[in-house]
């Protein structure tokens, strides 16, 4: 994944907290690549967004499939974590994660594992308004509980998407009467 897009994943997961946001831009990024498939890097990625989307929500077993699902992929794969802005403490981490939504164990924003050059990065795009340790220090504080981050799919505009999957519905019937 290119480090724009991991910059920009990051910064919605760990900064801003919108877990709906860095499932879109993991996605997106994955899908315009050709040649995608279920067991990519950005896949692990989204596994890790959603499971964090689920836990803060209450859904465990959301939670659960998806980070079990995290720690699969990372077993098979044997991804470059470093490429990912990952590091060796990233298995330990999603196994930690998954034991604490097992023992109902209540949400706080996960201390996901950065690189150096990754929390470097983030610095550079988003934390310049202070020292550099002190920015580092603080996106691991932040706790974001606004409800239109926290309940991002059920409160957001879906006005083109139901326009688009009217638009469909109404070629598919016009298809059907034609055939």
């Amino acid at each position: 994944m290119e480090q724009k897009y991991l910059t920009d994943f990051y910064n919605e997961l760990i900064i801003k907290q919108d877990y709906f946001e860095c499932h879109e831009i993991a996605e997106d990024y994955w899908k315009s690549n050709g040649n995608f498939s279920k067991v990519d890097a950005e896949v692990f990625l989204i596994q890790i967004s959603t499971g964090e989307y689920h836990y803060r929500r209450g859904n465990l077993t959301g939670a659960k499939k998806c980070y079990s699902k995290a720690i699969k992929l990372l077993e098979e794969q044997h991804y470059n974590l470093d490429d990912l802005g990952l590091t060796e403490q990233t298995k330990a981490f999603l196994n930690h994660r998954l034991a604490d939504i097992l023992n109902h164990v209540p949400f706080k924003p996960p201390n996901i594992p950065l690189t150096e050059s990754m929390l470097n990065m983030l610095y550079i795009q988003h934390g310049q308004h202070i020292e550099e340790h002190a920015f580092i220090a603080s996106i691991y504080e932040n706790h974001v509980t606004h409800r239109n981050i926290v309940h991002k799919h059920l409160v957001r505009d879906r006005t083109s998407v139901n326009q688009a999957r009217e638009e469909a519905l109404r070629l598919r019937q016009k298809r059907s009467h034609h055939s």
